[in-house]
């Protein structure tokens, strides 16, 4: 089964809208999305094209976060020595690293992530999310060690 095959019709059904998505997300107009999405700007590690696709994201301990399973873009922006991202009408260069599934803080991002995102949770990663925005816990380790979390750090 191939990569899209795995994902729900409705976010294929989404992704038409992904060009769209990033020009608001990068222009002044970013409020209308940017509270939980930003534009990734990255470069194929085969082709060396240039893509930019909005991303859901999460902030913990002063950091930001994208979490991803079925996808890879991950993959080309781990290995660039920088990507850019718009964050809440923001441009940043910023260095993209994948958080090992045994890091401590992995849990805590992921948990937050899906709370704040209780559509995705549900939709992609198929964690169900209680009324008071807690996942369920067998979902939520299921679904740690099958998909990716990468931290944007700054340049120094």
């Amino acid at each position: 089964m191939t990569t899209t095959e795995q994902l729900p019709l409705r976010i294929h059904a989404l992704r038409q809208l992904n060009p769209v998505l990033s020009c608001v997300l990068k222009s002044p107009w970013h409020g209308l999305a940017s509270k939980r999405l930003l534009a990734l700007r990255h470069r194929g590690r085969k082709t060396g094209k240039s893509y930019t696709i909005p991303l859901a994201y999460v902030s913990y301990e002063g950091q930001t976060y994208c979490v991803t399973r079925n996808t890879q873009w991950w993959q080309n922006a781990v290995s660039a020595p920088s990507v850019t991202i718009w964050l809440r009408g923001r441009q940043l260069d910023v260095v993209a690293e994948r958080v090992p599934s045994t890091d401590a803080e992995t849990r805590a991002v992921f948990e937050k992530f899906l709370a704040e995102n209780p559509g995705t949770a549900q939709l992609v990663y198929r964690v169900r999310v209680d009324p008071a925005g807690k996942p369920d816990v067998a979902d939520l380790e299921r679904e740690i060690h099958h998909s990716n979390l990468v931290r944007f750090k700054g340049l120094a």
